[in-house]
């Protein structure tokens, strides 16, 4: 009798060879000759059953099997030339196994150019041959959460990944056969897709030479933001940085209250893991030397009485109680009348804050009630302004222009009470003051007044066909003004005006003879409740 228990030299090769199932694995038993032994004889069976799988019998030293991805044991025996077995040998353990598995594309660590929406991602892997099925399982790893999961018969597969974040792929293989999951092969890789780049930040704080801080908007998708501070030097015309790449977690910079006045500028950059950073965001601004609580307060009460700082429209509406009156010697009738009207006044101006010297044009249509008709006369004017201050809280400004006039010439007779008037244009040169006071932030009182000088320059026919003249021209006023916001200031207050003319009268003799140089007469009287807008532009 051969014992097995003579075999030396025993062992197992794994043969990497697809099977004809493609579920497993080709193994191979080779172990030495035994003298006087004939044949050979195996039995499998999995692990912890009692079931032969297989049994072989041949009379070589190499044995070769199918076997599906699993835990096994065997035992042998050899025969001698008489046919007689000899003893099973123990049953030995050995494992049939995936072979490795391997993740090739993407690679591990790559940084895929993504943009909005979901990017699709190819997977492609290696090994693992003779599996039929793999499970694929995409983490998002910044949010701990599953964004794809597949069961497929391929070695590629392409999902559709979110942007802007960092991924883990895990591909798996599935094991039809096998009872047990410490088989099965497992390959990673991790990767990160870049999001378009974040959006450019937007400056939020209102600019101001006092600012002791800067604020933007908070990008929801930004985790930080990258600030340079840089100020411009008027000796070297160059910017010079006094905050160098400071990375914020906030959307808020205070200023170091050492930092000098003058020329300023921010440049802001939104960051944030996976995706491209935004575009630098510029923003230029000025900076008071002295930025103390006390000197911003003089300065509102300043701009208080300011113009808006630039261009900016007026529009005003005055109620209107009108006197009229005329004496004529051509027609030897007296009118007077009180009309009610209406004032509609708009233009357009020109100031800086810190400038003496401005500009402004505007117009002027008044309506008033005569004889249950309405009569229409306008006038228009164009200045330039210097204003001069006496100390942060009152100034100063005179302006000098060109006016022109339609001139409400009133024909009638008290007697018939019957009216009527007849425009006349009048061209000269307008003077005109402001004394504005202010109270405090927002309220400021203005006096002001203008002065007519129509002195002949240009005029259109009276009605009897003579030159008409203005013999007084000029308007006085109390407003009180209140800034609603930098572009926003109205003014209410009282105006009164005046309008004495004359003109000759027809020379004739007869029972009422008119000598030359005998003179018709005129006048306008009004008192305005008058409220004024100016809106920065």
């Amino acid at each position: 009798m051969i014992s097995f228990k003579s075999f030396a030299g025993i062992f197992l090769i794994f043969l990497i060879l697809l099977s004809a199932v493609a579920r497993a694995r080709v193994i191979e038993l080779e172990f030495e000759k035994v003298e006087e032994a004939t044949h050979y004889q195996f039995e499998f069976r999995k692990q912890g059953e009692t079931d032969i799988l297989k049994t072989v019998s041949q009379e070589t030293v190499f044995v070769e099997i199918d076997l599906a991805f699993d835990h096994y044991e065997y035992r042998q025996r050899a025969y001698d030339r008489r046919n007689v077995p000899g003893e099973w040998s123990p049953w030995e353990p050995f494992t049939v196994s995936v072979p490795e598995l391997k993740i090739f594309s993407p690679l591990a660590n790559s940084q895929l150019e993504g943009s909005a929406g979901l990017q699709i991602v190819k997977i492609d892997w290696r090994g693992a041959e003779g599996v039929q099925k793999f499970k694929v399982v995409a983490k998002d790893l910044v949010n701990s959460r599953v964004v794809a999961e597949q069961t497929i018969e391929d070695r590629s597969v392409e999902l559709k990944l979110p942007a802007g974040s960092l991924f883990e792929v895990e591909v798996s293989t599935v094991l039809i056969d096998s009872k047990t999951n410490d088989l099965e092969a497992v390959a990673k890789t991790q990767f990160s897709i870049q999001a378009e780049a974040l959006p450019s930040a937007e400056i939020k704080t209102e600019k101001s030479k006092f600012m002791r801080e800067i604020s933007w908007m908070a990008e929801p998708l930004a985790e930080s933001y990258e600030v340079i501070i840089e100020r411009y030097s008027t000796a070297t015309k160059k910017w010079s940085v006094v905050l160098e790449d400071k990375v914020m977690k906030t959307n808020r910079l205070e200023f170091n209250p050492n930092w000098a006045g003058g020329n300023y500028r921010i440049k802001i950059k939104s960051q944030a893991k996976y995706r491209k950073a935004s575009p630098v965001h510029i923003e230029k601004f000025y900076l008071a030397s002295d930025r103390s609580p006390a000197a911003e307060y003089n300065e509102s009460v300043t701009r208080a009485i300011d113009r808006v700082d630039g261009y900016y429209s007026q529009i005003s509406w005055l109620m209107t109680q009108m006197r009229i009156s005329s004496e004529n010697l051509d027609t030897g009738t007296q009118a007077s009348t009180k009309p009610l009207g209406g004032t509609i006044r708009g233009g357009i101006g020109y100031f800086k804050f810190n400038s003496e010297w401005g500009i402004s044009g505007f117009l002027n249509s008044t309506r008033m009630i005569l004889n249950n008709q309405n009569k229409d006369f306008a006038s228009a004017d164009v200045n330039a302004a210097y204003r001069t201050r006496f100390s942060f809280r009152d100034e100063l400004r005179v302006s000098l222009g060109l006016s022109d006039l339609q001139v409400p010439v009133l024909i009638g007779d008290n007697s018939l009470n019957q009216f009527n008037i007849k425009n006349s244009n009048v061209l000269g040169p307008r003077l005109a003051a402001e004394y504005w006071y202010s109270l405090g932030p927002k309220i400021g009182l203005q006096i002001n007044g203008h002065q007519n000088f129509y002195s002949g320059i240009s005029n259109s026919s009276a009605p009897n066909g003579n030159n008409l003249k203005l013999t007084r021209s000029y308007q006085l006023g109390l407003m009180a003004s209140y800034k609603v916001n930098s572009k926003v200031t109205g003014l209410l207050g009282l105006i009164h005006q005046e309008e004495n003319y004359e003109y000759e009268a027809l020379a004739r003799s007869g029972p009422q003879p008119i000598s030359a140089g005998d003179l018709n007469r005129g006048a306008l009287k009004a008192d305005y409740i008058g409220l004024m807008v100016e809106i920065g532009l």
